[in-house]
Parts: structure tokens; C-alpha cells; sequence
């Protein structure tokens, strides 16, 4: 079973103003969990007492967003629960999840991808441990290849899925009706979401290769978008290799 944990990563307790409401309806709904705002200190404090071995792959990352990433993974191993990005808010209780072991959702960008912004599990579940002990050998995935992509693959919601194509354990996932419901990156600050999540304008990570991704996926067609992708690899051939 899942315990009534939520976890939640923040640099420090000031939150930005257009996530305070969210966090608050993830409480509110929910008043016998226990509610574990992580700030960096805290992190790295967790990290170093209880995963020593790790910690200074942890520190070695290039982007802070990749040590966020990863703690997730160690947080949920360690203590099970359930992991909440600060962009995203709930409408009811999230007592009907409970009763598995590992629930996660998919990106309500791309349907086929798992993502890392919600996961619930049960302490040492083996697919937690198993996101941790791959850490290392993704460390270095699309580095070459910008920002948004270099995070996707190490530690972000590409890392997850990869590590799920790679396991025979069972998990449930969220149902779209419930956590994607209209939303999508392309209208997030209209939508109005499922029945049990909401999301608001979060992505305080991007960077501007993430921007072109967006706009690609959010207003080009597939015959432009397959050009220039095309494009893209031929200049980093080029860069790279020349």
C-alpha cells in the first residue's frame, strides 16, 4: 500500500504566487496525509545521510532540475508516498490510489510517455530502486543535444519511461480522465483538467530549446515538424562531427 505521505520540492518556503493555490488544494483535500515540503537544504541533507554512495554523482549533475529529478526517485524508495510537482493541484482526496503499490501517469503532452511530475508507490518498491540504481549509467543521455532533451532522458520522464520498458512489474496508471482531462502544453492556462488534478503554468525549468519544442508540438504540422527535425540532426552532425 501507498502511506498517506505527499512530498513536494521547493528551492526554499517561498513559493511563486501561481503555485501557492495548488499546493493548498493538495493539503486541503487531503488533511490526514502527511505533507513534506522539500526544500534544497533538506534534500541535500537527506541525500547525504541516506544515500551517501549517490551523493556525489547527485552533486555532479549539470542542472539542478536533474538533481530534483532524481530525488524523487530516492524519496519515494525511502519513504513511499506520494510525489506532487508544484504545478499541479487536486480536487478531491487521493485515498482510491492507495491501495496499489506503484501508480504513475501519463504526460499530458505525449499519451505513450510516462510522467514524473505525479508517482505514488509503496516504501522499497523495486521499480523505485531500480530508477535509482540506473541513475549512473544515464547520467551522460543526450548531453550533447541541449538542455531539455539532456533532462528528459537522464532523469526526467524519458529516464522513467525507459526504465518501465525495461521491468515486468506491474503498476497502474492514473487515468486520463482523472489527471489529464482537457490539459495539454498548449493551453494550460485555460484548461480546466480532470476530476482529480488540475494543472497551471509550471515549466520553471525550460530553457529555450524547450520553448521551440513546445511551439513545434503546439502549432507546426507533421510534414513541417518532420523537416525540422531533420534539420536539426543535420546541424548537429554537422556541429558535432565536422
Amino acid at each position: 500500500m501507498i502511506p498517506k505521505i505527499i512530498h513536494q520540492t521547493w528551492k526554499n518556503n517561498d513559493i511563486p504566487n501561481q503555485w501557492i493555490n495548488a499546493q493548498k488544494s493538495i493539503i486541503q483535500n487531503n488533511p490526514e496525509y502527511q505533507y513534506i515540503l522539500w526544500k534544497d537544504d533538506d534534500i541535500h541533507d537527506f541525500m547525504r545521510t541516506y544515500y551517501p554512495e549517490f551523493y556525489q554523482m547527485y552533486v555532479s549533475y549539470k542542472y539542478k532540475i536533474q538533481q530534483i529529478d532524481a530525488f524523487r526517485y530516492f524519496v519515494l524508495y525511502h519513504y513511499g508516498g506520494i510525489y506532487i510537482d508544484l504545478d499541479i493541484g487536486c480536487k478531491c482526496s487521493l485515498d482510491k490510489y492507495l491501495e496499489n503499490d506503484l501508480v504513475l501517469a501519463k504526460s499530458i503532452n505525449v499519451s505513450k510517455t510516462l510522467t514524473n511530475s505525479v508517482m505514488m508507490a509503496s516504501p522499497q518498491h523495486p521499480f523505485m530502486y531500480k530508477c535509482i540504481r540506473n541513475l549512473e549509467d544515464y547520467q551522460n543521455s543526450y548531453e550533447y543535444f541541449g538542455k531539455h532533451l539532456h533532462v528528459m532522458n537522464s532523469t526526467g520522464p524519458f529516464y522513467l519511461q525507459n526504465q518501465m520498458n525495461e521491468s515486468d512489474l506491474q503498476y497502474s496508471i492514473i487515468p486520463e480522465s482523472d489527471f489529464k482531462g482537457d490539459c495539454s502544453v498548449c493551453n494550460v492556462q485555460k484548461c480546466v483538467g480532470g476530476n482529480v488534478f488540475y494543472h497551471v503554468k509550471g515549466n520553471s525549468w525550460h530553457h529555450t530549446d524547450s520553448r521551440v519544442y513546445n511551439f513545434i508540438f503546439c502549432h507546426l504540422t507533421i510534414g513541417k515538424l518532420s523537416f525540422l527535425v531533420f534539420l536539426i540532426l543535420t546541424l548537429f552532425y554537422f556541429k558535432r562531427f565536422r
